[in-house]
């Protein structure tokens, strides 16, 4: 297990201050976050828009989708890990480029 300083910098800010995600979130233009979006390939992407647009539960998208919900997950899970990814390089890339 790691030291008190390591465990408290995984948690979130105590002061309600943003957590690394939403930093990155609101640092992104919506333009930069719609091309990510179209970068996902199609099943992810429709797993994502139906839960973070539309706002359907994971037994919903499951339904829509004619997935199992554990298919649901990781397919989620899967698409957040490549946005961010991809933001954190197109964020890295403009910022060289300015």
């Amino acid at each position: 297990m790691g030291s008190a300083e390591e465990v408290s910098a995984l948690a979130p800010p105590e002061d309600g201050g943003p957590t690394p995600e939403s930093a990155l979130i609101r640092a992104v233009t919506t333009e930069q976050l719609d091309r990510a979006i179209r970068t996902l390939p199609p099943d992810f992407r429709e797993v994502f828009l139906l839960r973070e647009v539309e706002g359907l539960a994971y037994k919903e998208i499951a339904e829509v989708a004619d997935i199992p919900i554990g298919t649901v997950m990781s397919r989620l899970a899967r698409a957040r890990q490549m946005l961010q990814g991809r933001l954190a390089r197109d964020g890295a890339r403009g910022e060289h480029e300015q």
